[in-house]
C-alpha cells in the first residue's frame, strides 16, 4: 500500500494534492457533504471552476494509478 501511496503522491501536483486533501478533510466526499465546492474554493483562495478542475485532474491521477498498478479488473473485486 505504501508504494501505491507514494506513486500517487509523486504524480499529483502540489495544487492538486492541496485540493484533494482539503476536500477530504472538509467532508466534501461525505454524504451529505460537509462542505460545498464553493466553500472549499474560498478556503483555497481559488475560483470554484479552478477547484473542480484540480479535483478532476487529481481524481484522474488516483484512478489512473489504481488501474495502471498492474492490478487487473478481476483483482479489484
Amino acid at each position: 500500500m505504501t508504494d501505491f501511496r507514494t506513486r500517487i503522491r509523486d504524480r499529483l501536483t502540489p495544487k492538486q494534492a492541496a485540493a484533494l486533501k482539503t476536500a477530504y478533510a472538509r467532508g466534501y466526499y461525505d454524504w451529505p457533504r460537509g462542505s460545498a465546492a464553493e466553500e472549499l474554493a474560498e478556503t483555497l483562495d481559488i475560483s470554484a471552476p479552478s477547484l473542480h478542475y484540480r479535483l478532476r485532474k487529481a481524481h484522474d491521477t488516483v484512478i489512473g494509478a489504481l488501474f495502471d498498478s498492474g492490478t487487473g479488473p478481476e483483482k479489484l473485486d
